[in-house]
């Protein structure tokens, strides 16, 4: 359920997807998140709450499509005006699908009427509010909007969002008036002043940061780039509300002491940091239906062979997954789908896991002689390999606790 935009043209060069893919380096760099192309694909993403905007050619037909309610009607008008841009580029001219009446549901890249466009983004949040509060009254929870489901943040409230958990509260306001919701879009004004650059970094700061020193560039880059936005916030509308004690505590985690630092620090006196869903652990999800809960403030990663590395200071696990005999034809049980060949490291009970999984752990040593608790788990035809590497050893009551909260 969402708002956005699918749209066609027939461009009249040959290689429209270059032509894509160059305008947005050129033109859209201070934007820019993420690119990627495949065969007569091209995936653009332009802000740390959307879904990729998605270019397809086949050889014909060049069509973009791009879920904007998870950004805003701000978001929505920007991407429009890049397709206006691009079409010229093009030779061709965007419009709906045949068949299909209008490729925006809003209306705006036909009509430009930026009242129509807030007012179908505040529609969509009154229908959105009606379900998940007739969901939590039937004794639902949980509800995720507008992220992804590759990891599963532990809230207090109603639902999660790119910019913090809502409460019944917020959703009981939001059906009297929807008004009082814009605070769910990241991106509601148009152009890239002062609130985007500060929705931005809202956004990084709640999904994101991890919230300890950075232990890589990757990371510093990530708190960096909020540092960027604050700044840029901060100039452009000095009145602006920003988050005073996470960013004082982003501007520690950079070493950075120049004027406008002590003046942050100055202000988050006193004041308690709230901002940050991975201040609290996180479920992640693995390979072949396997999933771990870990501290928020771990980093994680799949390399090329699909094989999952959590990391920390002091702290790192390793996790692989294999399929045994034929899952559609369940011949084994969980014990029976564990190796035959038992692990050579001294065996470690590890807290009761549900009766349908098999488990085992044994401790040893890395050749680096850090101290390695392996973790052999399985359901019938599934079986996961974890490895916990800890700099400390009296890590290991910690890497068992992290141990029982895989599932599969």
């Amino acid at each position: 359920m969402g708002l956005g935009l699918y749209l066609a043209a027939t461009p009249r060069v040959s290689n429209p997807l270059d032509v894509v893919e160059h305008h947005v380096r050129a033109r859209h760099q201070d934007v820019l998140e993420a690119l990627g192309r495949a065969d007569g694909l091209l995936a653009v993403s332009l802000h740390p709450a959307a879904e990729d905007i998605e270019f397809a050619f086949d050889g014909r037909q060049l069509t973009v499509s791009a879920k904007t309610s998870t950004v805003g009607p701000g978001y929505h008008a920007y991407v429009c005006e890049m397709l206006r841009e691009l079409a010229a580029e093009l030779g061709a001219t965007f419009g709906p699908l045949p068949g299909e009446d209008d490729g925006d549901e809003t209306g705006y890249f036909s009509t430009g009427s930026r009242d129509a466009l807030e007012d179908e983004m505040l529609a969509w949040l009154l229908g959105l509010a009606g379900v998940v509060a007739e969901g939590v009254a039937e004794g639902s929870s949980g509800f995720i909007i507008s992220m992804s489901t590759d990891s599963s943040f532990e809230f207090d409230g109603a639902m999660a969002t790119p910019l913090g958990p809502r409460s019944s509260d917020w959703l009981e306001a939001v059906q009297l008036d929807p008004h009082s919701g814009r605070d769910i879009f990241p991106w509601w004004s148009p152009g890239l002043g002062a609130e985007h650059a500060a929705g931005r970094a809202l956004v990084r700061m709640w999904t994101e940061v991890r919230w300890r020193t950075p232990v890589d560039d990757d990371e510093r880059e990530l708190l960096d780039k909020v540092d960027r936005d604050l700044r840029r916030a901060h100039e452009l509308d000095p009145t602006l509300l920003l988050p005073w004690p996470e960013w004082s505590a982003i501007l520690g985690f950079l070493a950075r002491d120049d004027g406008l630092a002590a003046s942050i620090r100055e202000r988050a006196a006193g004041m308690a940091p709230k901002i940050g869903y991975r201040r609290r652990p996180v479920c992640v999800t693995l390979t072949d239906g396997w999933s771990v809960r870990i501290p928020g403030e771990m980093a994680s990663s799949f390399d090329d062979e699909g094989t999952w590395c959590g990391f920390m200071p002091g702290r790192t696990i390793w996790m692989s997954s294999f399929t045994v005999g034929d899952p559609e034809s369940p011949t084994r049980s969980a014990a029976e789908t564990l190796p035959t060949k038992k692990p050579s490291g001294t065996p470690v009970e590890l807290p009761p896991f549900p009766e349908d999984y098999a488990q085992r752990a044994s401790l040893g040593t890395t050749d680096a002689g850090d101290t390695m608790l392996t973790v052999e788990i399985a359901r019938p035809h599934r079986f996961a390999l974890f490895s916990f590497v800890l700099d400390d050893a009296a890590d290991l009551d910690w890497a068992r606790v992290v141990a029982a909260g895989i599932r599969g």
